[in-house]
């Protein structure tokens, strides 16, 4: 049987393994917050983004629809055949040259960082 002098004794003993435990604790639950915060940010980047691929696919259907065959539009939206020197006469009957120029180099610039973000998510 144990004396109160022993449990005393045990009870501090133990006390600063709890503070350790708490002060642990502490010190964690903020970054975890963090963390969550960090994921629904994540989330909302994550959804704004297929947003901004919806609108551009819907943009080049309107764009080319009726113009180009099913196929090579769905090609484009691959990110395949931006260069062709064919489709960029038939982008600049639909647009003036200088404005299928920037279109086709806005996406051309925006294909690798966009492929390379996809990837890693």
């Amino acid at each position: 049987m144990l004396t109160g002098i022993e449990i005393a004794n045990l009870t501090l003993s133990i006390f600063p393994l709890v503070l350790k435990g708490l002060d642990f604790y502490l010190q964690l639950a903020p970054k975890m917050k963090e963390i969550k915060d960090y994921q629904e940010v994540l989330v909302c980047v994550v959804r704004e983004l297929k947003l901004k691929k919806a609108r551009f696919e819907n943009t080049c259907e309107f764009l080319l629809e009726g113009v180009l065959w099913p196929e090579q539009l769905a090609k484009l939206l691959d990110g395949n055949g931006w260069s062709d020197l064919q489709f960029q006469e038939v982008l600049e009957m639909c647009l003036r040259p200088n404005a299928a120029q920037a279109f086709t180099d806005a996406v051309t610039d925006l294909r690798k960082p966009l492929n390379d973000l996809a990837i890693g998510l």
